[in-house]
């Protein structure tokens, strides 16, 4: 590849990754950038010639660094932009300058032969080096890694640990990368084989890891190395992952299934829930001249629900429903109010949020749940002596197949045709819950109803046998 094919590929690669960083920031709102505009770029020769994109993004890497050095050991603080609202090339040539001292003086990063020219005036080859210092500089924010050699020795010991390989580079050991991440994520989660760009599609939507990087940047080892911490920090670092995986031995298959049908009720009655929340809030902030009252008590009670309960746990659960049936190969979800939907709704009340900020100048206060306001786990509750009967039935009527370790579709379907033989469950299915915020009464809605269970007990009732047989088809079909 040529060096320039190399730098254009670099840019979109880490375009990418600050606005993935910039997205965090903006939801997190820790920083005292975090709801400083603009919020995502296009490019990096002209959208970073202001400055604060720059301050942005080094506030963003300090918060991830010292969230995992809680004491501050490096005694990090955070900059504000000298201007910020630039108009002026010496107010933009101001905020570089500035930005560029406290890389070198107070965070000790050397970024050399770079000036506020450079980045001014789009030198993309200095603007890359510079980002890619800031990256190096972002892997303290895991504190067993010293530096980049040792993140590189590191990943090299946890990749052939993991896939029993024998991998010594990032380079020439990678001309298959496919074969290399389906060994990867099968040592943690059984799937089938994919190809390259479905199996990042996979891993994004399974482990909840960005889709940083595109089938063709697996050449460039600095892509490559980026999106490898990403992953590592989700499997090693945190083990976030083990929220997210679902059984799928084939023995369990009906656990799986069931567990499927539960998630997508729970989904329903939260999403329904949660738009009209939402239009709600519209309606409260929007309908007062002056709202004073209304709005901090939504910024202190139902703003940390939403950002960091309400909308995270639908994502959560609309993952698992999706990553889960996409092994079976054959489903898809289609929800009755999409992901889309309620984001648009959210980004509405995020602007109305911005715009009474800016009318009522609130002193920013830390935005956290209660104890007892902490989203539940996902649990599966099934009626005992039915289902284990019912399971026990099927599993012994069916030959030695249905113990194996992975789920295919000729499985599947002969699973299907065994079903009419035990359609002998009775169940309802709830209602969603409509409540919404009340501003000056309550921080938020309580969620008993999403523990309803259309397979426990006490939603059995006696007038209405439940077909199983119509059930898998109306979920095969995404009617359900």
């Amino acid at each position: 590849m040529s060096s320039t094919s190399t730098i254009k590929q670099e840019e979109v690669f880490f375009v990418n990754w600050i606005n993935i960083k910039l997205l965090e920031d903006s939801l997190i709102n820790a920083t005292p950038t975090s709801t400083e505009k603009p919020v995502l770029i296009n490019n990096l020769t002209s959208d970073l010639q202001h400055g604060l994109i720059l301050i942005k993004l080094i506030n963003k890497i300090i918060y991830d660094i010292t969230l995992s050095n809680p004491s501050n050991e490096f005694g990090f603080y955070y900059l504000t932009p000298i201007n910020k609202n630039p108009t002026l090339k010496l107010q933009k040539f101001e905020n570089l300058i500035d930005f560029l001292k406290f890389l070198k003086i107070i965070l000790q990063i050397n970024i050399i032969d770079l000036n506020a020219e450079d980045i001014y005036d789009g030198n993309l080859k200095s603007i890359l080096n510079l980002i890619w210092n800031l990256w190096l500089f972002h892997i303290k924010s895991v504190p067993q890694i010293k530096d980049y050699a040792d993140l590189k020795s590191n990943l090299l010991e946890w990749l052939n640990g993991r896939t029993n390989l024998d991998l010594r580079n990032f380079t020439n050991d990678w001309i298959m990368p496919e074969r290399i991440l389906t060994k990867l994520v099968n040592s943690y989660y059984r799937t089938r084989d994919r190809s390259l760009s479905d199996l990042i599609e996979f891993i994004e939507s399974t482990f909840a890891i960005p889709q940083l990087i595109q089938p063709q940047d697996f050449n460039n080892e600095k892509c490559l190395i980026v999106y490898l911490f990403e992953l590592y920090k989700v499997f090693v670092v945190e083990e976030s992952y083990k929220d997210l995986i679902v059984d799928q031995t084939f023995k369990d298959v009906v656990d799986s299934i069931i567990y499927i049908y539960d998630l997508k009720i729970k989904y329903e009655i939260k999403a329904n829930k949660l738009l009209n929340e939402l239009q709600n809030l519209i309606i409260q902030l929007e309908a007062e001249e002056d709202n004073l009252e209304i709005y901090r008590d939504f910024k202190l009670k139902a703003k940390p629900v939403l950002l960091y309960k309400s909308y995270p746990s639908l994502i959560h659960i609309h993952g698992i429903i999706n990553s889960t049936l996409d092994n079976f190969g054959m489903f898809k979800f289609k929800p009755s109010i999409d992901i889309n939907d309620i984001s648009i709704k959210l980004n509405e009340v995020m602007n109305i949020d911005l715009k009474l900020d800016e009318k009522y100048k609130l002193e920013e206060e830390e935005l956290h749940l209660d104890e007892d306001e902490e989203e539940e786990p996902i649990d599966l509750q099934v009626s005992p002596n039915d289902y284990t009967i019912f399971k026990l039935k099927l599993i012994e009527s069916t030959d030695d197949s249905f113990l194996s370790d992975v789920i295919d579709k000729d499985q599947l379907q002969q699973f299907f045709k065994l079903l009419p033989s035990y359609n002998n469950h009775e169940v309802s299915v709830p209602s969603p819950n409509e409540s919404t915020f009340d501003l000056i009464s309550t921080s938020s809605s309580s969620e008993d109803d999403t523990n309803h269970n259309i397979f426990d007990e006490s939603t059995i009732i006696t007038t209405t046998r439940y077909n199983y047989v119509q059930f898998f088809e109306r979920l095969e079909n995404g009617l359900i």
